[in-house]
């Protein structure tokens, strides 16, 4: 499996120069943090003004901050902190290997503290899955004199919810990780794409889960 928010971000490293770079504290950032990129059409959902359709997201995701064009505001991007949308849907835009839109629920609506935006990966009548984007601080490998370059890494993880449970849980990517032994006849897959749940027991389906 290749994501494509992560091919896209490494394409944008590898494409750009040394010299454009970001100051964040001490560090010269190369590469982008912004999910497929800057400027993609969608809308926002927020607390004070409800919805607002054809902006365009810039969706930070090392600060989890959200920066918008929209028709008040056409030159001149304004920036959404954490907790400011409740919301978001980004859409499909084939040109950054976006295939299919995107809709982001900030973490407080499914029951987390963290402080960050959740993709909707499948929602089900028990189980729903989500996927979280994150953007930490790495070293260049190809930078052996600047010690203060650094480059923007994409990564993943899923997480699910259970109708059944109350909790909002991380899935471990390893079948060792759960300590128990799957049973070939107790999977249960999402439909329309290549994830499966795989379950240890029907009566506690969900208690050992792994993505492929």
């Amino acid at each position: 499996y290749v994501d494509p928010a992560m091919t896209h971000n490494a394409l944008i490293r590898e494409t750009s120069s040394e010299a454009a770079y970001k100051l964040i504290g001490p560090y010269k950032v190369v590469g982008t943090s912004f999910l497929f990129g800057e400027k993609n059409k969608g809308s926002l959902y927020t607390p004070e003004s409800g919805a607002s359709h054809g902006v365009f997201i810039s969706y930070n995701t090392y600060n989890q901050e959200v920066e918008f064009l929209g028709a008040s505001n056409p030159n001149k991007a304004l920036t959404k902190t954490p907790g400011q949308i409740d919301s978001m849907e980004i859409d499909a835009n084939p040109n950054v290997g976006l295939e299919n839109p995107l809709k982001l629920i900030y973490g407080s609506h499914l029951g987390t503290n963290d402080k960050s935006f959740y993709v909707l990966v499948f929602k089900g009548s028990r189980f729903s899955l989500y996927k979280k984007y994150k953007s930490d601080l790495g070293y260049v490998s190809t930078n052996y004199v600047q010690s203060e370059l650094r480059q923007f890494d994409l990564s993943f993880e899923f997480y699910y919810t259970d109708s059944t449970r109350s909790g909002f849980k991380k899935i471990e990517k390893e079948f060792g990780k759960c300590g128990q032994r799957i049973q070939a006849g107790q999977r249960h897959y999402f439909p329309g794409g290549s994830y499966r749940f795989y379950c240890k027991s029907r009566s506690r389906a969900a208690e050992c889960i792994s993505i492929s």
